[in-house]
């Protein structure tokens, strides 16, 4: 398939305050990388920041403003639908993207065909001038130009590590983080993946989820992201409605593993995921029900989802003999 540009630049945005916006906006133009269209959803906003991005003159800004609003993950479908270029790159509207961000991205998709998904690490920021220093770093190896052709990691090793990821995805938000993510177009539209329009926050969670099945996601070891983080942000200001999110895509693997679950038992899973410390009968009888239905079903490796099962009742009770081990999973076969 062809491709008229190498990226496409995916933001969504709703009353995001102007100066946010505007360094935001920079740091994406500002690439090293200069070969992109920027795609900007504007999701009906009604502050002064309509004003600037009507003001945006680079050739490469692409303004789409929805006529109501219509909540970011429908925005970010429609960016993913005019988006042209061989990869996209999602930026949030009021974080920081690093100078060779694309660059980097764009090197290691290229040297990695086998990738659908490839992040980042963050640092997390309120001021700007906290992160000044990064910044500056930043900008200082732009000047030494471009980077030398970017590894490729052992299939083999990737293919074990992505079980795992697979099997911790059951439990908890696997990672990268969504602002970080490079996205192969190909692959996306090859198997019809878009964001669940059902999934108002942690969309990021439900796309991993069907991704990690057509490809391998990666995450690089290096920061080229700074995500501004305060009241203002969504995974501040909706944490109770994001977990109902989350636990919609966790309800999603549950079912495609039992067959069937409860309520009930979907809010035991996500606090055993996220809050239970405590080694009970429940959590035994539980993480027993998995490995037993993995078993039959054959949905994760046995051993490895074995090993994870046990990792997880070690987070609730570090003592646990070998002798329950060995009683509850039985021996390696």
């Amino acid at each position: 398939m062809e491709y008229p540009v190498p990226i496409s630049v995916v933001m969504a945005t709703y009353n995001t305050p102007t100066p946010f916006l505007k360094t935001a906006v920079e740091s994406v133009l500002n690439q090293t990388f200069t070969a992109f269209e920027f795609i900007i959803v504007d999701d009906a906003s009604t502050n002064e920041s309509v004003d600037y991005l009507k003001g945006l003159t680079d050739e490469r800004v692409r303004i789409v403003r929805n006529s109501s609003n219509l909540g970011i993950t429908k925005s970010l479908n429609i960016g993913l639908r005019e988006a042209r270029g061989k990869y996209i790159a999602r930026m949030d509207a009021d974080d920081i993207s690093l100078p060779q961000r694309f660059e980097k991205q764009y090197l290691f998709m290229e040297a990695n065909p086998d990738a659908i998904i490839c992040g980042s690490e963050i640092v997390d920021f309120c001021d700007e001038s906290e992160i000044v220093p990064i910044l500056d770093a930043g900008k200082s190896r732009a000047l030494k130009g471009k980077i030398s052709k970017v590894k490729k990691i052992k299939a083999k090793a990737i293919k074990t590590l992505m079980e795992d990821y697979r099997i911790r995805m059951l439990f908890i938000y696997p990672r990268p983080f969504h602002p970080t993510i490079f996205i192969n177009h190909e692959k996306l539209d090859k198997h019809n993946l878009r964001y669940d329009e059902e999934l108002y926050y942690a969309q990021d969670y439900g796309l991993y989820a069907d991704a990690c099945r057509f490809g391998l996601i990666y995450e690089l070891k290096e920061v080229l992201v700074c995500k501004r983080y305060g009241p203002s942000q969504i995974s501040s200001k909706n944490r109770d409605a994001q977990s109902s999110f989350d636990k919609a895509t966790q309800k999603k693997l549950l079912l495609n593993l039992l067959g069937e679950v409860t309520q009930e038992e979907l809010d035991f899973h996500y606090s055993l995921s996220y809050s239970e410390r405590t080694l009970s009968f429940k959590v035994i009888a539980w993480l027993n029900r998995l490995v037993n239905a993995n078993k039959k079903r054959r949905v994760y490796d046995q051993i490895r989802f074995r090993k994870y099962a046990f990792r997880v009742m070690l987070k609730c009770n570090r003592r646990l003999s070998r002798a329950i081990r060995r009683r509850l999973f039985g021996r390696k076969r």
